[in-house]
């Protein structure tokens, strides 16, 4: 009778590697995933937050509201868990054009280079 092999992909038998090599590759590799995962749900909530902006200042824009852009970050920040309009929409765009900035500064290091 033949033993049954692991399908595991991380099976210490396909790779042969020793457990604490193994482990350590095993580890990495959630914390990529979970690194990813946060990111996403950053992203989501950026995108809900401005999207919930927009449609209130559109209805203050109907209303003939001063600023209605200002006002509709000052009355989403508390439902959204921040202290006040302009810091909900610094975090807004720095979660939401997360990779955007990272390649503008990386062109911006290679012209610096030339």
């Amino acid at each position: 009778m033949n033993k049954r092999r692991s399908r595991d992909p991380h099976c210490s038998e396909k790779r042969g590697l020793p457990p604490d090599v193994l482990f350590q590759q095993i580890k990495t590799d959630l914390k990529q995933r979970v690194a990813a995962y946060l990111k996403r749900l950053r992203k989501q909530r950026a995108a809900n937050i401005k999207r919930d902006v927009e449609a209130c200042a559109d209805e203050l824009r109907r209303s003939g509201a001063h600023n209605p852009v200002e006002q509709a970050e000052d009355e989403a920040a508390p439902r959204w868990g921040h202290k006040n309009g302009p810091a909900l929409n610094r975090w807004v765009r720095r979660n939401l054009d997360q990779d955007k900035n990272k390649k503008i500064l990386s062109v911006h290091k290679s012209r610096l280079m030339l």
